[in-house]
């Protein structure tokens, strides 16, 4: 088990803050996974029906937890950790140098696999990267990209790029992005020291993209330059964002604490929606009123008038909205039974929901895509079971598209479960994928 030194160095707890104790309600505790917390914390954390680590989202419950014996001191020398570190880094680099070899090689040879069963079946054709293909309908589905990375959590599209969150050789954290066009020369950004929780294209402007950390930061960054152009240090962990204007920011943090940040990087209003579990998302309906979802409740925001108007809907831990107002919502509920629901929002700023599905497993704190059409909604839904997707349309909601099609691509690379997907609809569904070690890129023909 290895634990941060610079946790243990401080002696803090990553929930509150405060120092952890060698004894007491607050002594220094741990899960398997290696983070250390105050006990009274992790435990509340836990019992509040979080069967997660907050740090890295693994999977926890309060009979995991380990006090520690703890004298308040760490007793290594500094020299020797540093040849360490400093050999970890090297280590590091030399791996993601190899990763992305392997990702040349593999995607070599899953286009010469497709070009293969393109000759054994009628209804799959070739699978090759070009730089024009997402421009030309397909009648089968295609898988247009596929990448390896390091610790990925966030996928986004805008109408120019693929961005998606990951760590790099350098240990910190970022986003990598590419021409959604050509799908090629990826290019990363490195900005957080801590895991990024959210990643959003701004609406106002293709080249901007915000970023928020468990680190406390949001960070806005020109992917022109490739500079950051707004920084601001929040009081709390940070899980979500959105963009009010051009300028301003909505950023969610834990203890349902939202932040409105202005230009400058200052926060001009600060709210609580809930006392207890991060606020894990904000959504935009249309340009006047933001959903804002904690596991426990959910409210709309005026954009407008700085205030919530509702703040006693449903709670979600993850939400996706389209342009039309419609949503999909995923939920645990008190009995570990995890609900998939399906609405929209109404004139007089109602949630309303007409379908709900049942998953299996939700361990994750996943996201869901939509996008509507004039004819039907079209619905991605991660699906930890399979580590892949449900792929739905308002239609027929019991004809699960990906099950007819996954044999025509191969699983043996989802190592881990999907942990966000989007999606756009132009002549072809696009739809983006992003596990912790895997990020690809399909089109279908829906």
């Amino acid at each position: 088990m290895e634990f941060s030194s610079s946790q243990v160095d401080h002696g803090k707890c990553l929930i509150c803050l405060d120092q952890m104790s060698r004894s007491g309600e607050h002594q220094i505790c741990s899960l398997p996974c290696g983070h250390l917390f105050g006990y009274c914390c992790i435990k509340q954390w836990l019992d509040e029906n979080q069967k997660c680590c907050p740090t890295c989202q693994k999977y926890a419950k309060s009979s995991m937890l380990r006090l520690i014996v703890w004298d308040g001191s760490m007793p290594m020398d500094n020299t020797r950790s540093d040849s360490i570190h400093d050999a970890n880094k090297r280590a590091i680099k030399n791996h993601q140098e190899l990763l992305h070899k392997l990702t040349r090689l593999e995607r070599d040879y899953n286009i010469c696999q497709a070009e293969i069963s393109m000759k054994r079946r009628t209804v799959f054709g070739k699978v090759k990267q070009k730089t024009n293909i997402i421009h030309k309908p397909v009648s089968f589905p295609c898988l247009l990209m596929e990448r390896k990375i390091n610790d990925g959590f966030r996928i986004c599209l805008s109408s120019k790029h693929l961005i998606y969150t990951c760590k790099n050789g350098d240990m910190n954290y970022g986003f990598e992005y590419c021409d959604r066009d050509s799908l090629s020369s990826f290019k990363y950004i490195s900005l957080h020291t801590a895991q990024i929780h959210d990643l959003t294209s701004s609406p106002f402007d293709v080249q901007a993209v915000a970023t928020v950390s468990l680190d406390k930061r949001l960070i806005v960054t020109a992917m022109r330059s490739e500079m950051s152009i707004l920084e601001a240090n929040l009081p709390v962990p940070l899980w979500s964002c959105a963009w009010i204007s051009h300028s301003t920011i909505a950023v969610g943090g834990t203890n349902g604490k939202l932040f409105i940040v202005d230009g400058r990087g200052e926060i001009s209003h600060d709210f609580v929606l809930s006392n207890g579990p991060p606020i894990f998302c904000i959504q935009s309906f249309s340009d006047e009123v933001l959903l804002v979802s904690t596991p426990l409740k959910s409210g709309l925001f005026d954009m407008r008038k700085f205030e919530f108007i509702k703040k006693d809907l449903p709670g979600a831990h993850s939400v996706s909205v389209s342009h039309l107002n419609h949503l999909v919502s995923v939920s645990r509920q008190n009995n570990n039974k995890t609900i998939v629901s399906i609405g929209s929002k109404t004139d007089s700023n109602n949630l309303v929901f007409n379908r709900t599905l049942n998953l299996d497993k939700f361990e994750k704190i996943a996201r869901p895509a939509i996008v509507s059409t004039d004819t039907k909604d079209i619905f991605a839904i991660p699906d930890e079971n399979e580590k892949g997707f449900k792929l739905l349309t308002s239609n027929n909601l019991d004809i699960n598209y990906w099950s007819k099609w996954k044999h025509n691509f191969s699983d043996s690379d989802f190592n881990s479960p999907i942990l966000d997907l989007a999606a756009v609809k132009e002549k072809d569904f696009l739809l983006a994928t992003t596990s912790s070690d895997l990020v690809r890129m399909y089109a279908f023909p829906i």
